[in-house]
C-alpha cells in the first residue's frame, strides 16, 4: 500500500476508506482529517455507516481500500491492540461491563491492562488487585471524573442505565486515550442524564481528541466544534455546526429520514 503523507498534528486521518458487505457499500471513499484536540461529531441517518466507520478506525473490521493513520502513523493493517497502544479508545452502543464487579474493580481492570506487561498477566491474576496502589488510585480518580465517586464500591448490576454509561466512559478513560471514539453515549438516557453526560464529555481534558456519533443533533452540535455528515456511506458535508445546520443537502436527508423512521432534524 502506498505511503500517505499525514499531518503529524492530525490525530486521525482517513484517505479513501471503503468497505462493503456482500456487494452492499457500507463506507465509500471516506476522507477525514481530525486535528489533535478537536471535538468532532459524526452524524447521519440510521444506516449511514457511522458505526461501521468506527469499526474500521479501531481495526475491528478491515478496510477494502484506503488508509487509516493515527498521529501520522499508518495503522491500516494493524490489529486492534496496536491502535489502543497508540492511544485510541472507544465506547460502544451496548454495555460491556463486568456486572458483578464494583465500579472500582471495573475501572481498575482497565487501568491494570494498560500498565501490565503481557508476560506478567497469568501471575497477576492470582494476586489481590489491592496490591496495585497506582492502578487503585487511578480507578478512584477516574470514578470521580465520571461522577461515580460515591458509587465506587457498588457493583455494576446495581447502577442505573445512565451510571452504566458513565462507567463505560470511565473504563475507556482509564486507558488514558489520546483519541476517544464515542458511539451514541446518550442512547437511552433521560433528559437530565443526557445533560450530565454532555457536561462530562465537554469537560474532558483538551488534549483528548473526541469523535462522537450522536443522533441527538442539538447535543452533537453543543459538544462539537466541527461536524461531518455521513449519508449512504459517504461524507456529504463538513463544517461548523452552523454551517452544517444551514446545508440544504443535510436538511433534505434528515427530512427524508424523519418521514421513514421518525428521526428528525431540528
Amino acid at each position: 500500500m502506498a505511503a500517505m503523507v499525514s499531518d503529524q498534528k492530525s490525530a486521525l486521518t482517513l484517505k479513501g476508506v471503503s468497505r462493503s458487505f456482500g456487494g452492499i457499500d457500507a463506507v465509500v471513499d471516506v476522507d477525514l482529517v481530525v486535528p489533535s484536540g478537536e471535538r468532532r461529531a459524526l452524524i447521519g441517518p440510521n444506516g449511514a455507516g457511522k458505526s461501521t466507520l468506527f469499526n474500521l478506525i479501531t481495526g475491528e473490521i478491515s478496510v477494502d481500500h484506503g488508509q487509516i493513520c493515527l498521529y501520522g502513523q499508518d495503522l491500516t493493517e494493524d490489529p486492534v491492540q496496536n491502535r489502543i497502544q497508540l492511544g485510541l479508545g472507544r465506547t460502544y452502543q451496548s454495555s460491556n461491563l463486568f456486572m458483578q464487579m464494583t465500579v472500582q474493580e471495573n475501572i481498575f481492570l482497565a487501568a491494570w491492562r494498560r500498565g501490565e506487561r503481557s508476560s506478567s498477566k497469568l501471575r497477576t491474576l492470582f494476586r489481590s488487585w489491592k496490591k496495585y496502589p497506582e492502578q487503585c488510585s487511578r480507578a478512584r480518580e477516574v470514578a470521580a471524573l465520571v461522577g461515580l465517586a460515591e458509587k465506587i464500591d457498588v457493583t455494576a448490576s446495581e447502577l442505573s442505565h445512565g451510571e452504566h454509561r458513565q462507567l463505560e466512559l470511565g473504563i475507556t478513560l482509564a486507558h488514558d486515550p489520546k483519541i476517544l471514539l464515542l458511539d451514541e453515549p446518550m442512547a437511552g438516557l433521560s433528559a437530565n442524564e443526557r445533560i450530565f453526560m454532555t457536561d462530562l464529555i465537554m469537560g474532558l481534558r483538551s488534549h483528548i481528541t473526541v469523535v462522537i456519533i450522536e443522533h441527538d443533533i442539538e447535543t452533537a452540535f453543543r459538544i462539537a466544534g466541527q461536524v461531518s455528515v455521513l449519508h449512504q456511506g459517504r461524507i456529504i458535508a463538513e463544517g461548523s455546526p452552523a454551517q452544517v445546520r444551514a446545508n440544504q443537502g443535510v436538511q433534505e436527508i434528515y427530512t427524508l429520514s424523519s418521514e421513514t423512521d421518525g428521526e428528525g432534524y431540528a
